[in-house]
């Protein structure tokens, strides 16, 4: 992603309104294509790149939404995700991303303790136990 943070930011800030992508419609009639002329060919393009994401389904620009999502679920709060998947209610943002891939929860969880275990080692003693080791959480 932050390719595309770096590419939007290129764009002089008295041009930033309207659709990030404006793609031409393969007529010349002037309009923009619609939304679903625009899944469409994110569709075709999905199948002729033979991008499988499912039993005989290929990839489609629903796909890629639900790929942005679950991507940055990890990496904001509910509340900022619930506003960039625009959704009306938290509810949807929770039943959809909120907790739904418990195996990276985990490895991000291990990862962030095992920096603040780098950041501040402390001595161990008889009466603390063992920290986990990021194979354990295999046995959940």
């Amino acid at each position: 992603m932050p390719e595309f943070a770096e590419f939007l930011q290129r764009v002089p800030k008295e041009d930033r309104f309207g659709p990030v992508f404006n793609p031409l419609p393969e007529r010349s009639n002037g309009r923009r294509m619609t939304s679903l002329a625009v899944s469409k060919k994110v569709a075709e393009i999905g199948k002729k790149a033979h991008v499988v994401v499912g039993e005989n389904k290929f990839a489609s620009a629903h796909d890629l939404r639900r790929s942005f999502g679950e991507r940055w679920s990890l990496d904001v709060m509910p509340q900022t995700l619930m506003q960039l998947m625009r959704h009306e209610s938290m509810e949807t943002t929770l039943k959809f991303y909120v907790g739904r891939n418990a195996e990276k929860v985990a490895d991000t969880l291990y990862q962030a303790a095992e920096a603040r275990l780098r950041e501040n080692p402390r001595k161990s003693s008889e009466n603390e136990p063992e920290a986990p080791k990021k194979e354990d959480h295999n046995l959940l």
